[in-house]
């Protein structure tokens, strides 16, 4: 999970900034131009996602908020937080990052990953075609 976060995403960053750079250029067909400004956006997203769960998380003392404004049981156990998946825990089932945050953020990077792949992919068989001319 922790490779999804630091590697993956600066090498999505990297990609679509190359694939930029290619349409700015012209090299790309237009086909696979639109899959660009999908991936950044799903980049995007799955970032303002994740800022959305940690917000959530930030509580001077966890305990107090969770029993005072959440009214829930404390457990020091369960209490600590995790980045990846964005989590901050009350105890064993309730959890102060509201549970559809992971999933989106998951979901968009998947996103991410395929409208690149899309675009890298449709590059090359245009340059194929382009080359068997």
């Amino acid at each position: 999970m922790v490779v999804v976060l630091f590697v993956l995403s600066p090498l999505m960053l990297i990609a679509m900034g190359f694939l930029l750079w290619m349409i700015i250029g012209g090299r790309v067909p237009a086909a696979a131009a639109r899959w660009v400004p999908r991936a950044m956006w799903s980049v995007g997203g799955a970032a303002v996602m994740y800022a959305w769960g940690l917000w959530h998380t930030f509580a001077l003392d966890v305990e107090e908020h969770c029993t005072i404004v959440r009214e829930r049981d404390y457990d020091e156990q369960h209490g600590g937080l995790t980045f990846v998946p964005i989590s901050r825990k009350c105890n064993a089932e309730y959890d102060l990052v509201p549970p559809y945050v992971n999933p989106i953020v998951f979901a968009l990077l998947a996103l991410a990953v395929v409208s690149v792949a899309i675009a890298v992919k449709t590059t090359r068989d245009a340059r194929n075609r382009a080359a068997r001319s």
